[in-house]
């Protein structure tokens, strides 16, 4: 194993018999010394790989990781490469009878928490508290993650009352969320010696990469599993206010013997970017190190003020076609980072225009589809017929011929009875939905018997779709969008094949992507949550709507504390970048139905202005208007920035005939066999490799060759 390391970086690797905490700011090559440390204890320490317990909140984390201590060993390592959701999870799994659950509990995601609280805020009890559904989850999961007293809840009776609630229904659904997940394994470990003891034996060595949520309950997890701290090794960025607090709390837990090392040398950021953590910051971080390729770049970060939402996506895809023609840089190799979930739509469908392919970790795309998702909540009932919110998607989604007055009355069913839906002997529903939601049951009875025999999701989904006639349904319809959902539940059906998983397995994993981002190796453009980067770093970062009421979000406007998460999160986002980063926002934005006026970001206006090379679009350039007065008056520097000439012809009328040879960014080559409508209605009928398919000229990713 050669090496090329620093002084702090060597200390790091060699340390052994007692724990180590490595801090660093992004870029200091944590990651790689974690990678190195679990070749050092295999061949220098003789440590049994199958010993080694290596844990990270991101599957690229653990993949880098994996990779890289297989190069270094020069063999397979038999180590355990897990998340710890995934962790948590298999323990719980393997323990439920111990714990006094059902075995076939399902893990819910953040939107069924959502809905769950919506749900629960519509009883008579509720309609006076006017927090959305969003700050309610916060709220019970800060209650939870830090193992708040009851009694010390810093808000109403009224949320006592809903939590209680909250906790009511995910028992009678027979579910669990991301945080009865980690409470449930340390109460677990602290009720039964002897299987903690048998982890611990198992997992002598305990390596946790990047930890970016710093509670209590992270933390006493992390304690028990490693022996009060011997031999537990963590990495964590003390560049934050969360960070530096964090480490002065582990530090105070963690044995006396604690070796502590903080990494300098940075060996990802460019200076520009350099430049703009130390001044946020205050941590030295220098860009010596000969293994950074960057480290003369002294580009400043752009930040671009944008018209509008639809000029700022303009702005993305222009760039990023600029960089792949001048740089050669790959779509792989590009990131756009979003603070909410509602800045995606505009910037795919700018995608999708330009034929540009891209990946949605937000969540995948795919699973988002209304028929895949139908799928989804009709696999969970069949794993767990107690999951009322699965039931009531399914009624939504798919055609019972049940009214909308039974649907309301199930709703309010779900707050006030104590059994599940499906298990309510005298449903006092109409007589036609009484009769659909027994045959619903007699389906899904079917259903569990053809699980057991064959295990598999695959083989399930094909059974799912023939015995509710969905199948059918799609193949009467026989039109474009109906082939197109056929064509999605193949693709879907294909993915889960290659994965051979139970259906447990995979329900586990579908709801821990959802939580914790999915790796994918296609070479498109990562579209993700400034949350779900932590761990990845790209060549060239955006950071869309980095704006008063987006970054920071609205939310957190109103508590010094919140204001501090947000920082984090622009911090996270600004050192995912090794080349170049692009900051923007909108001078008006259309969202959540209504236009938004937002001021520039205050952890913009708060930099040197010599820090940030700002451009402003053309569109909002005259100088007379109040805007730019303002940035004349804040002494702000700025460029006007063009739109770049393209040949709209191109890009608004897709021109094809019959017998044209063509390439779609996901199905390959394929051949036109009809061409059907007029300008932008028009629709072709593509024979690909596997299927004819047919697709809107407007907004197919199909390109001539």
């Amino acid at each position: 194993m050669t090496l090329k390391l620093d002084e702090n970086q060597k200390k790091a690797l060699q340390h052994t018999g007692s724990p180590l905490l490595i801090k660093g700011c992004a870029g200091t090559g944590k990651t790689a010394i974690m990678a190195h440390k679990i070749s050092y204890l295999i061949e220098k320490k003789k440590v049994p790989d199958k010993n080694i317990l290596v844990l990270s909140f991101n599957k690229k984390n653990l993949k880098e990781l994996k990779t890289k201590s297989q190069i270094n060993t020069g063999k397979h390592v038999k180590s355990v490469f897990t998340t710890i959701l995934s962790f948590c999870t298999s323990i719980i799994r393997e323990n439920t009878s111990i714990l006094n659950i059902p075995d076939n509990f399902v893990i819910f995601d953040i939107n069924d928490q959502l809905m769950i609280i919506s749900i629960i805020l519509n009883m008579p009890e509720f309609k006076k508290c006017k927090k959305k559904p969003d700050e309610i989850l916060s709220i019970i999961q800060e209650y939870t993650r830090n193992k708040l007293s009851r009694e010390k809840i810093k808000y109403s009776k009224i949320m006592l009352k809903l939590f209680t609630c909250y906790e009511h229904h995910l028992k009678k659904f027979n579910v669990l969320d991301q945080d009865d997940i980690l409470l449930l394994a340390i109460e677990l470990f602290q009720n039964n010696s002897d299987i903690l003891e048998k982890y611990q034996k198992k997992h002598r060595y305990i390596l946790i990469d990047n930890f970016p949520i710093y509670t209590a309950v992270y933390q006493e997890l992390f304690l028990l599993l490693s022996r009060d701290g011997h031999d537990l090794y963590i990495s964590c960025d003390s560049s934050q206010e969360i960070q530096k607090s964090f480490s002065v709390d582990i530090e105070k837990k963690l044995s006396p013997d604690t070796k502590i090392i903080e990494l300098t040398s940075n060996y990802r950021l460019n200076k520009g970017t350099l430049n703009i953590i130390q001044e946020i910051t205050g941590t030295e971080c220098r860009p010596e190190s000969h293994q950074n390729k960057y480290k003369n770049v002294n580009e400043a970060p752009v930040y671009y003020i944008a018209a509008d939402e639809k000029d700022e996506a303009n702005f993305i895809i222009e760039e990023i076609e600029m960089l792949r023609r001048e740089e050669m840089v790959s779509l792989n190799e590009i990131a756009v980072l979003l603070r909410t979930s509602e800045q995606k739509q505009v910037i795919i469908q700018h995608l999708k225009q330009r034929n540009i392919k891209y990946r949605n970790f937000l969540l995948s795309e795919l699973y988002s589809r209304p028929e895949i998702s139908f799928i989804i909540n009709f696999l969970k009932l069949v794993f767990n017929e107690k999951n009322d919110l699965a039931l009531l998607n399914i009624l939504h989604q798919h055609d019972f011929d049940i009214s909308g007055c039974s649907i309301k009355k199930l709703y309010k069913l779900i707050n006030h009875e104590k059994k599940s839906i499906l298990n309510i002997p005298d449903l006092d529903v109409q007589k036609n939905c009484r009769a659909k939601l027994t045959y619903l049951l007699q389906i899904i009875g079917e259903l569990k018997i053809f699980n057991k025999k064959h295990e598999s999701p695959a083989e399930l989904i094909k059974q799912i779709i023939i015995k509710t006639g969905y199948k059918q349904l799609l193949e009467n319809q026989n039109t474009l969008g109906s082939l197109e959902q056929l064509a999605n539940i193949d693709d879907f059906i294909y993915q889960i094949k290659e994965d051979k998983l139970s259906l447990s397995c995979f329900l586990d994993e579908l709801a821990i992507d959802s939580l914790q981002g999915i790796d994918i190796s296609d070479n498109a453009v990562n579209i993700m949550p400034i949350t779900n980067s932590k761990g990845s770093e790209f060549s060239v970062v955006f950071m869309p709507g980095v704006e008063e009421g987006i970054l920071p979000h609205y939310n957190s406007l109103f508590e010094e504390n919140d204001i501090i998460g947000e920082s984090s999160l622009f911090y996270i986002g600004l050192t995912r970048a090794k080349k170049h980063l692009y900051l923007s926002c909108a001078y008006k934005r259309f969202m959540f139905d209504n236009t938004w006026y937002n001021d520039i970001s205050r952890f913009i206006t708060n930099l040197s202005k010599s820090k940030v090379a700002y451009f402003v679009s053309e569109r909002i350039a005259d100088p007379d208007t109040d805007f730019i007065k303002g940035l004349n008056e804040k002494s702000i520097t700025y460029q006007i920035r063009y739109p770049k000439k393209t040949d709209e012809t191109s890009s608004k009328h897709h021109k094809f005939k019959a017998g044209d040879i063509v390439h779609h960014a996901e199905w390959g080559r394929g051949i036109v066999q009809s061409i059907e409508g007029k300008e932008d209605k028009i629709v072709l009928e593509i024979l690909f490799k596997d299927k004819v398919r047919k697709i809107m000229a407007k907004y197919a990713a199909v390109k001539k060759l």
